[in-house]
């Protein structure tokens, strides 16, 4: 069953208020129906991108009644300053989740990694069950005495001799389900990789950040958080297992502007910003070019939901 992370902030977070406030409603019903839309989001567009959705659609899978272009604009106008709202625009007009991959497409893609381990785990299953089953008919041509019998023939082995050469089959199971988990999870900081795992090169993924982007703030420490990160962006496709993939990225970061600094608050894109999945597609998409907003000084303070999550 889908379930997603609610913080206790949204209740009095500004954004909430200030939504409440344009759609001229009560702050839980405003909670309740971002909840709906967050469900809805998790089950037609998990990836958090809304742009093949009509306003009609997105009001119908929040539970919103009234006029839908009005409730996508109150969310899309949440923000303050130059803070995205609950949703947001890119320059072609297409409508994301704001910060998907940190809230709803985090959950995702922890369940998606749970559901593989359970499916190796069944295909590892399935295959000591076949072994046993044609490994010589032991079991299927037991006697009434119970004696096994081997194509047609009594075995010769002593009862010790077969009970050994099951609990190493069992053993030799579990190594494996052992290994198939690894494979599956990544490593923690310090941790030596599985030698039947496709090594993932954490450090070279950083030396190109490095040498891509000097003009972004440099990694000073590989964390566990990071490692993890990293690990989920070059499982998520086959062509991003590959180090040259990674440089290219780096590289249309820097075709960016505004990832690098020019916009009206000075800001830059970090490493940590560049590894969530959602703002990588929109890097690549090549969103973030020239994307400049006006400033309101009165308001650019105002925390953002990841500051207050941090």
């Amino acid at each position: 069953m889908p379930w997603l992370r609610s913080h206790s902030e949204l209740r009095n977070h500004p954004k909430t208020l200030k939504a409440a406030r344009l759609l001229g409603v009560s702050t839980p019903q405003v909670v309740g129906h971002l909840h709906m839309l967050w469900w809805w989001v998790m089950d037609y567009a998990p990836s958090g991108d809304l742009s093949d959705f009509a306003a009609a659609d997105i009001a119908v899978g929040a539970g919103w009644d009234g006029d839908p272009e009005e409730f996508v604009e109150a969310l899309v106008s949440s923000g303050m300053g130059l803070r995205a709202g609950f949703l947001e625009r890119d320059e072609h007009g297409g409508l994301t989740v704001h910060d998907w991959s940190q809230h709803g497409g985090r959950d995702i893609d922890e369940r998606r990694a749970a559901v593989d381990r359970k499916r190796q785990w069944r295909a590892v299953k399935k295959d000591e069950c076949h072994g046993d089953a044609t490994r010589g008919g032991t079991v299927a041509n037991e006697n009434a005495t119970g004696t096994p019998r081997v194509a047609g023939h009594i075995a010769t082995e002593p009862p010790q001799v077969r009970g050994e050469e099951r609990r190493g089959e069992e053993k030799r199971g579990e190594e494996k389900r052992r290994q198939e988990t690894l494979a599956n999870s990544p490593a923690p900081s310090g941790a030596e990789e599985p030698r039947n795992r496709k090594t993932i090169p954490y450090q070279e993924i950083v030396d190109a950040y490095h040498e891509t982007l000097p003009m972004l703030p440099r990694i000073r420490e590989m964390t566990d958080q990071r490692r993890k990160a990293i690990a989920a962006r070059w499982g998520s496709s086959p062509e991003r297992q590959n180090l040259e993939w990674w440089r290219q990225y780096y590289h249309a970061v820097a075709e960016s502007g505004f990832l690098l600094g020019e916009n009206e608050r000075g800001w830059v894109a970090s490493f940590d910003f560049l590894l969530r999945e959602q703002k990588m597609v929109m890097v690549l998409e090549g969103r973030y070019r020239s994307r400049q907003r006006p400033r309101n000084p009165r308001l650019d303070d105002f925390p953002d939901m990841d500051e207050l999550e941090a």
